[in-house]
């Protein structure tokens, strides 16, 4: 009664096809109605006089609740509501069991019906669609929705599980999933046509980079750092999870720079809140996209449409979830070229451990891009182990322990006296598998095997080893291999390296180690560790970025805070995202450089030659070492 005058009539779904409901939404936005279900509008006497029935008009055009007639009525959308709708968005979201699929990936529950974030597709009057983005027709004409509106616009959620095809499918049109409306969280993002009107002055984020800090990791001490997962989704950032857990550690939170355009209370929530707390651009920098499935064309036009929040936002880093082919050099250049006037100091790349890093990559402009190191995926991860590697291993080497090595394929584990760690692994044809897929820089390497055996009198081969890069096919392409046989080891049961020598003159991008053993029995070869390391080693100390994931920070913080712990303890260096990626820039170090030594020391012009002809590790070594010996 109070409010009947800001609406000109009813709009009444078909509580039996749970698709009408989001029919009945978009109505209710073009024409500013309230949904109603035929119960409740036949409590309201007269007070809606008008009414809009989508009953009659299921029955008219033959719809029923079955997932068959779904791609019928989002066709009927687009003939009758799509050409008054608002194209500057996409809703996806739920309208409830059956038809919104399940939620998990063992089947029911199904998506439960979305309600706390239907009043924004209303206010904006968005379309709100909840169609297959994979298959078929619906996955055809979601399609053509997307193609028809502009671009970059964000499209709110996953359709049900289909996270991959969603991203996808927006990321092939130049759009991103800012993650608001998934059918998993359906009480996540509620008022947001109140927060999106509350509109502060927005604080910016502070990066805080202290030379001092950066000047430390000049040293020979592992230099280590935390980033973490999902803080962008807006459903997490919306419901502060796990925020109060996280807040004043050493964690580096990726949040999303457009925050602050939907919600700038929120943004400045957390920027105030924070404590020790940093934050990371993700996922993709701008927003959840996948860029490697973008024209040329769509990822200027979004990497320069998502400059102006990262300036705003004052965020200076970022996390690029990776799909192939990959981070790469056309990435790269378009990331540099777009973001380099708002402060990018580089990036975090993909989630998945490379076991070791030796430096960062360049891939063509002066930007590091980082893989983690280490991941803490679950509450139960060994970080004390984590920590030993981080200590045991060299700067400039990629160290790989087999027995718990994530890429061996197979192999007995046996205990062994005379093996590192006290027990290796009996290997035997398909044991190892591929990675570690590392990057290295331009130079000299050896890949070295640290195998035994039980024969050492045989000369018929057991082992071609190799040194392998993919090729734009998805081959394998050798940079250094050997074969071996029994007589190579000089006595049985000792274990020997087995080195592969080889030189690139360019850096060599996702580098594997693999071993293809000829016979099962291999005249009894074990192996405890590989390695990869460079002649001479690059002048870097351990580097380790550690990845968080959000289950494991939903679950329980202690790993992280043992990590943090156990680093510092041992005298290693933690460092915030944003000083960890400045210490491996080569502009920020020879800007530091300049700053301590004067523009002219032969050390910071040597720096800024090698900068300006594309020799970024040898600018960022040289100012490095200058600033260790001022």
């Amino acid at each position: 009664t109070e409010f009947g005058g800001r609406f000109t009539g009813a709009v009444v779904y078909e509580p039996g096809i749970p698709q009408t409901i989001n029919v009945a939404t978009m109505i209710a936005g073009l024409e500013n109605r309230v949904m109603l279900s035929p119960s409740q509008l036949a409590r309201l006497g007269p007070l809606f006089d008008d009414v809009s029935d989508l009953r009659q008009t299921a029955t008219r055009e033959g719809w029923d609740g079955t997932d068959q007639s779904t791609a019928a009525i989002y066709q009927w959308v687009y003939d009758n509501l799509w050409p008054d709708l608002d194209k500057r968005g996409i809703g996806i979201i739920s309208p409830g069991p059956p038809n919104s699929q399940w939620c998990t990936s063992e089947g029911p529950p199904y998506c439960p019906l979305a309600l706390p974030n239907r009043d924004y597709l209303v206010a904006l009057r968005l379309p709100a669609l909840w169609m297959d983005t994979l298959d078929g027709a619906e996955a055809a004409l979601f399609q053509t929705f997307l193609e028809e509106a502009d671009s970059p616009i964000p499209v709110f959620g996953f359709y049900g599980l289909q996270e991959d095809g969603t991203v996808e499918a927006a990321s092939r049109n130049g759009d991103w999933v800012p993650v608001l409306t998934n059918g998993n969280a359906p009480w996540s993002s509620a008022n947001l046509s109140v927060f999106s009107g509350i509109r502060p002055d927005l604080v910016p984020y502070q990066a805080e980079i202290d030379p001092d800090r950066i000047l430390r990791s000049l040293g020979s001490d592992p230099v280590v750092t935390l980033f973490s997962s999902d803080g962008d989704s807006y459903q997490i950032q919306m419901e502060r999870l796990p925020w109060s857990d996280v807040q004043g550690h050493h964690l580096g939170w990726t949040t999303s720079p457009m925050l602050g355009e939907l919600a700038p209370l929120v943004w400045n929530y957390y920027i105030q809140s924070a404590d020790q707390t940093t934050f990371v651009a993700g996922v993709s920098g701008p927003g959840y996209t996948f860029p490697e499935v973008m024209t040329s064309e769509q990822l200027t036009t979004w990497l320069e449409t998502g400059a102006p929040y990262m300036e705003e936002s004052g965020l200076r880093t970022l996390h690029f979830f990776e799909r192939d082919p990959g981070w790469g050099p056309e990435l790269a250049g378009a990331y540099y070229e777009s973001l380099r006037n708002v402060g990018l100091l580089g990036l975090f790349v993909g989630h998945g451990a490379a076991t070791s890093v030796i430096a960062p990559s360049y891939d063509g402009v002066p930007l590091p891009a980082m893989r983690p190191a280490y991941v803490i995926s679950e509450p139960d991860d060994d970080v004390a182990a984590m920590v030993d590697d981080m200590f045991g291993r060299d700067g400039g080497e990629v160290f790989i322990y087999l027995p718990n090595y994530q890429y061996r394929t197979g192999g007995e584990l046996v205990a062994d006296d005379e093996a590192r760690g006290g027990t290796t692994v009996v290997l035997h044809e398909g044991s190892l598998g591929a990675g570690p897929y590392v990057d290295l820089p331009a130079g000299t390497y050896e890949a070295v095997f640290h195998l035994s055996a039980t024969d050492n009198t045989s000369t018929d081969p057991i082992a071609d080893l190799q040194v392998v890069v993919t090729d734009a096919t998805g081959g394998w392409v050798p940079v250094g291999q050997t074969t071996i046989n029994p007589a190579y080891f000089t006595q049985t049961g000792q274990y020997e390296e087995v080195a592969i020598r080889f030189t690139t003159d360019e850096p060599l991008k996702r580098v594997e180690m693999v071993a293809n053993f000829m016979s099962p029995e291999s005249a009894g070869l074990r192996g405890d560790y590989m390695l990869v390391r460079r002649d001479p080693p690059l002048d870097l100390p351990v580097l380790a970025p550690v990845f968080v994931t959000i289950g494991t920070l939903l679950q329980d913080t202690q790993p992280m805070v043992d990590l943090v712990r156990e680093v510092e303890t041992r005298g290693g260096l933690m460092l915030t995202p944003d000083e960890f990626l400045a210490s491996l820039s080569p502009e920020y170090m020879l800007a530091l450089a300049i700053e301590v030594l004067g523009t002219g020391d032969p050390r910071t012009i040597e720096a800024a030659d090698q900068l300006d002809a594309g020799e970024f590790i040898e600018s960022l070594l040289t100012s490095r070492s200058a600033l260790a010996e001022p």
